[in-house]
């Protein structure tokens, strides 16, 4: 029987705790907490008035403003209509902060020169680009969001250490060096004192050297 099939409970649990651990990386996040809010806003979607205030941004930005439902006549939109647009689209607040970014730095020239601002089909283009470069993104945060950290015991974080280290994700190592005896810490800081990855090796060497044992 291989090592692995011994424990399938904690290999389940150790791939959790590394895909968590990979997507709070790749949300460019420093702790979960932060991770955490940066997928909500890949999530959630903007509301009328949020998206509301970013039209008005980019009429701030542009010098220029959508024509009235009034001026415009009677079958007229709001913001040329990309105010239901987008609200339609559901777009995250994530998305739309990027959308807005998108807008700003683009000059439209569908229309004529005295109208900086995007039409209906530029304000969806731009949302179709944005949605594209942002989908990976925004998986990353629904798998983050899906899934809690399983508990560990500090037996599972030695078992782990022992059989299963390739599978811990950085955080679990690094709680694997912390439940070894304090002498081997010592050890290990002297050895690479400005070395992370040296200090992770020296701890997964620990783990996996052989155990003596007394007659």
């Amino acid at each position: 029987m291989s090592t692995i099939a011994t424990r399938p409970d904690l290999v389940a649990k150790l791939i959790v705790h590394r895909q968590r651990f990979e997507a709070i990386a790749s949300l460019s996040a420093k702790t979960e907490a932060h991770a955490l809010n940066i997928a909500r806003r890949y999530t959630t979607c903007a509301g009328i008035d949020d998206i509301t205030a970013a039209l008005q941004t980019i009429e701030r930005t542009k010098l220029k403003t959508y024509a009235s439902v009034k001026s415009a006549g009677i079958d007229g939109e709001p913001y040329a209509g990309i105010l239901d647009l987008l609200h339609s689209a559901k777009i995250s607040i994530a998305e739309l902060d990027a959308w807005v970014i998108a807008i700003k730095r683009t000059t439209f020239a569908s229309g004529n020169k005295f109208q900086p601002l995007p039409t209906h089909d530029e304000a969806w283009q731009t949302f179709s680009r944005v949605f594209n470069e942002l989908h990976t993104a925004k998986l990353t945060a629904r798998t983050l969001l899906s899934t809690i950290p399983p508990k560990l015991s500090d037996e599972d974080i030695r078992t782990a250490a022992r059989f299963y280290w390739e599978l811990m994700a950085l955080p679990l190592r690094q709680q694997a060096w912390l439940l070894i005896p304090e002498d081997e810490q010592l050890a290990i800081r002297i050895r690479h004192p400005n070395n992370p990855d040296g200090a992770m090796q020296s701890t997964a060497n620990y783990y996996n050297k052989p155990k003596t044992t007394t007659s």
